[in-house]
């Protein structure tokens, strides 16, 4: 879901070792060694910056608040992250990892060449982690030019299969994030009445989201007929009595995200419009009842388009399903379109499902998270998705 994204991120950062033990980061950085082992790959360089950084979190718990960050990671020794932080900011960043040494950015390709070598990797294969994809082309080609002579391997694609799976340590900050999440919505429905303004409800709900510990949120409201159209940002349009109203919420906690999306009707009811709708969140709870592990939840999930396909063509709208992989990144693998062939879920991937439907008085959107168990999935959320009748 494309929002507003800030230039600099506000509110709380810090890092709870609680939460996310040191632990933790040293099982994921053996997992990281023993596939670059098995590659040959003597050093892994990891990108990330403040719009896509779950490949550089996974390695390091750090996500970068302006700009961009680096992290090596060499198979023997200690990691190194650079950051775009001017040297006196140094200091509170490197609270934010787990990682020892923590320098500026610009440093990194002044002494690449000298850290292989004495890493004793100097003309080994060097692994890429979201390079190709998101680093800037000036500073790729400085890291290139520190590194001549070795051969650069895409690493992002088997990289990001080592955080599909949720461990025990992710789950609960999953389930705390989106307790936050339903405590945006519960303020949402406080707060909404004819007459309130668009941006005054989502400013209420990013300040609920950020009171309750929030690192960062991201929030799409549209009322009126345009939710019969597309979601967008809030604007300053005065919502009316018997309009729907359509959220969709998104926060990070503790570096992990989770989202939340309802339609809700603001009083005096349209019984034709409702009905509709009411059609519409029954179709979304067979897509989240057909969610699991297995043959059986790919021939529930088949069955969960058929069932969309019929809907579109008796009210001539148009809707889409999709299960969005949800953690370190507000969007990231898997990516799985609700459709006659979808492809298999395994137990430990915490998914997003989301449903939107567009056409003349029958606009609706829903999404919440997911957590794939052995049998069938979690709903994390406590928001109800029948739809409100706020007074």
């Amino acid at each position: 879901m494309n929002t507003y994204d800030s230039v600099l991120r506000r509110g709380l950062t810090g890092w709870d070792q609680e939460k996310i033990p040191k632990t933790e980061l040293e099982r994921r950085l053996d997992l990281i060694r023993t596939e670059m082992k098995a590659r040959g790959i003597g050093v892994l360089i990891i990108h990330g910056d403040s719009w896509k950084y779950g490949d550089l979190c996974y390695a390091t718990h750090y996500s970068p608040m302006t700009r961009e960050g680096v992290a090596l990671i060499p198979l023997e020794g200690d990691p190194v992250l650079y950051l775009s932080l001017g040297s006196r900011d140094i200091p509170f960043h490197q609270e934010l990892t787990w990682i020892e040494e923590v320098t500026t950015l610009p440093t990194l390709t002044k002494e690449l060449a000298g850290r292989l070598q004495a890493w004793g990797v100097q003309g080994s294969p060097i692994g890429m982690v979201d390079v190709l994809e998101n680093m800037r082309d000036p500073l790729y080609e400085a890291i290139r030019a520190q590194t001549r002579g070795s051969a650069l391997l895409p690493c992002t694609e088997w990289y990001r299969k080592l955080r599909l799976l949720k461990s025990p340590a992710e789950i609960p900050l999953l389930k705390e994030a989106t307790g936050i999440a339903d405590f945006c919505f519960q303020e949402i429905l406080r707060y909404l009445n004819p007459g309130l303004r668009e941006f005054e409800l989502a400013a209420q709900a990013d300040y609920a989201a950020r009171a309750h510990g929030a690192e960062d949120c991201r929030i799409l409201l549209t009322s009126g007929s345009d939710t019969d159209r597309f979601l967008r940002p809030a604007g300053d349009r005065k919502i009316g009595p018997g309009e729907k109203v359509t959220v969709y919420l998104a926060l990070a906690y503790q570096r992990y995200w989770t989202e939340l999306g309802r339609t809700i009707v603001v009083g005096g009811p349209n019984r034709q419009e409702n009905l509709v709708l009411e059609e519409t969140t029954k179709l979304y709870e067979q897509i989240v009842q057909s969610v699991g592990p297995g043959q059986g939840g790919l021939s529930s999930m088949a069955q969960a388009f058929h069932a969309l396909q019929a809907h579109q063509e008796k009210h001539q709208a148009q809707s889409s399903a999709v299960l969005q992989g949800i953690g370190l990144d507000r969007e990231e693998d898997p990516r799985i379109p609700i459709s006659p062939t979808p492809s298999p879920l395994t137990p430990g991937m915490f998914l997003s499902a989301r449903l939107t439907q567009f056409g003349p008085g029958i606009g609706a959107f829903f999404s919440e998270p997911l957590l794939v168990g052995a049998n069938g999935c979690e709903i994390l959320t406590r928001t109800e998705r029948r739809l409100y009748q706020a007074t």
